[in-house]
């Protein structure tokens, strides 16, 4: 599956002889992937983490959608070979998911991982994949923006960093990679975003930011799941300076409406009133893009906020709790 789909290309010769290049070499370590349930069934695209059968791919892939893992999931190989797969983890708050295949007899051709926050706006991007089951299948774009948060299903209840892309980005695209022209790997393609219309806009797509996806599949193939932050704050939107008062209508900040006693908000010092600007070395003008920031982070880790207080404005350092130990 791939939520919406949307269509672009680039023309560029030196690019697409690029785009060519690392195709040929991605493509081996992309794989489909079919999953059904009862009558029920659905399927998208992979990307293969290690010689020992590791495949990374949507949560909303090998759940069709639900809850719960389909009851059969099978992967097709670049090279035409089928083989069963199991599933390691799922995390329904990054939407991901890790399958294992038995690599035995298998000649797999892990992806090399890339840095996504060394992506710019504007550079060249390839998706590879199996869109509407046509496997193997290439399109290319470029970066549209590298601070995006997309809420991770339609119940809006967890964000998720993703990278904006203007490449086709189609159903069955979902899971597959995102590779810069090095062939490194900087997003797992996740998303289309609907029209007002109800259809789809075009050329606009989003990609799971590879260094979200490594934590995440890491910590899965280490423990069988992943850890997400906790602030312990609840927050809203702040408006903008207009330079005589408050905007109206354009957020500009954070603000921390009320403090969890004890939690990891409370022993850091933020406090009610204050405006969060900066999280982890980026702008954060509205609070789904803070909620993104923390739920990316790992439980235990260490958040560096700039906040306004008042007239001053501080940094802040918080040692994120455990998101699952609230539930």
């Amino acid at each position: 599956s791939s939520r919406g789909s949307v269509s672009s290309n680039i023309s560029n010769s030196s690019t697409v002889a690029g785009v060519a290049e690392t195709a040929k070499k991605v493509l081996p370590s992309t794989v489909t992937i079919m999953a059904s349930s009862g009558s029920t069934s659905g399927g998208g695209s992979g990307v293969v983490l290690d010689k020992d059968g590791h495949i990374l791919t949507n949560h909303h892939v090998v759940t069709l959608e639900s809850s719960r893992e389909a009851s059969t999931i099978e992967v097709r190989l670049s090279d035409g070979t089928v083989r069963t797969a199991s599933v390691v983890g799922l995390d329904s708050a990054a939407d991901l998911a890790v399958l294992k295949i038995n690599p035995s007899g298998l000649d797999l051709q892990p992806i090399t991982w890339g840095d996504s926050s060394k992506l710019v706006s504007g550079e060249a991007v390839v998706a590879l994949g199996a869109p509407y089951r046509r496997s193997e299948s290439v399109t290319a774009g470029v970066v549209s923006n590298v601070n995006r948060v997309q809420p991770a299903d339609a119940k809006g209840q967890n964000y998720i960093p993703m990278i904006q892309v203007d490449v086709p980005i189609n159903h069955g695209n979902s899971g597959g990679p995102l590779v810069n022209l090095k062939g490194e790997l900087v997003g797992i393609n996740a998303q289309g975003q609907a029209s007002q219309d109800g259809g789809t806009a075009d050329g606009m797509a989003f990609s799971i930011t590879s260094n979200y996806a490594k934590r995440i599949s890491s910590e899965i193939i280490a423990k069988g799941k992943a850890t997400h932050g906790y602030l312990g704050a609840s927050v809203k939107n702040s408006p903008a300076d207009t330079g005589s008062g408050s905007s109206k209508l354009i957020p500009g900040g954070v603000e921390i409406a009320s403090v969890e006693s004890n939690s990891p908000a409370a022993k850091a010092g933020l406090r009610s009133g204050d405006v969060v600007i900066e999280a982890d070395g980026h702008a954060v003008t509205k609070s789904d893009e803070l909620n993104g920031t923390v739920r990316a982070a790992a439980a235990g880790s260490d958040l560096k906020l700039k906040i306004k207080r008042g007239s001053s404005t501080h940094d802040i350092t918080v040692t994120l709790g455990d998101a699952d130990s609230q539930k």
